[in-house]
């Protein structure tokens, strides 16, 4: 695969959603009778998954391989954070092949405050988001949403408190300046309206702390959002550029992203797939 040279005077620092990582990968593995054998014996491959209905979609998902091809050309940083991490845990579906960032040196940006620091739970309970379809199974203190909301209310006297106590909470120099910045959330969170939409704030916060440029998202509403609140005359500003794989490659020099390599309905041996890789 050959991405068009262009000039690189500095690298563009990249904080990638989990719906990039989700989809850093349109492969999935199967397996097919081996013909010509006895029934039980099987050949273990792959094929694309289904795609988005939308093909202007698709084609954006298809994208994310030149997106990886740029970071291992150390032409792009990327970047990713706890948070993101643990979404990306709960639609994990284990190894995939030809995953589009796979070599890439990812980085992880600290997230502006460590929900870790004020939050002790199980696993599981950590990595829920805490919205919606997580009501049915009860009350989740220790959820993504349920820890931003909880920043949201936080009061002056309050943040007092927590910052003389810094020490017993183990709290960096980079935690304490968040919380001296946490009305730039706040006014964030109010402009995405949904609490459905809080763990969206905190990572363009956590790409604002990081002095990251740009938020990578397959989300199309963050991405309307964002368009929006840019347009905004009140002066409020994300600092941080959120753009869909093709509308960051453009911004990078890649004028068309390299064609995806596999087909729908087409199923690929190991060798296939590592043959077709390597071009």
């Amino acid at each position: 695969m050959h991405v068009q040279e262009a000039s690189y005077p500095m690298r563009t620092k990249v904080l990638m959603d989990h719906s990039i990582v989700t989809r850093s990968s349109l492969m999935r593995w199967v397996e097919k009778p081996l013909e010509g054998f006895h029934s039980s014996a099987r050949l273990w491959g792959a094929e694309r998954i289904p795609p988005f209905s939308d093909p202007a979609w698709e084609a954006e998902a298809e994208a994310i391989l030149t997106v990886g091809k740029l970071v291992r050309e150390k032409k792009v940083e990327a970047f990713s954070s706890m948070e993101l991490k643990w979404e990306a845990m709960r639609d994990y579906l284990g190894s995939t092949p030809l995953d589009a960032f796979e070599g890439c040196d990812i980085d992880i940006a600290p997230n502006p405050i460590e929900r870790g620091r004020f939050v002790r739970a199980e696993l599981g309970h950590y990595v829920k988001k805490g919205g919606k379809k997580d009501i049915a199974e009860g009350k989740n203190g220790a959820s993504q949403i349920s820890f931003f909301r909880w920043l949201l209310k936080l009061e002056p006297d309050s943040m007092h408190k927590i910052l003389e106590a810094r020490e017993s909470r183990q709290l960096t120099d980079f935690d304490c300046e968040s919380l001296n910045d946490l009305g730039w959330f706040k006014a964030l969170a109010t402009r995405l309206k949904s609490e459905e939409n809080l763990p969206d704030a905190f990572h363009l916060w956590t790409a604002r702390r990081n002095r990251i440029d740009v938020f990578l998202t397959l989300d199309r509403k963050l991405i309307n959002h964002a368009a929006s609140i840019e347009s905004e005359k009140s002066g409020f500003r994300l600092g941080v550029r959120v753009r869909s794989p093709i509308a960051f490659l453009r911004e990078e020099g890649v004028a068309n992203p390299e064609p995806y390599p596999f087909r729908l309905g087409q199923f690929y041996t190991f060798v296939e797939i590592k043959n077709i890789a390597a071009k």
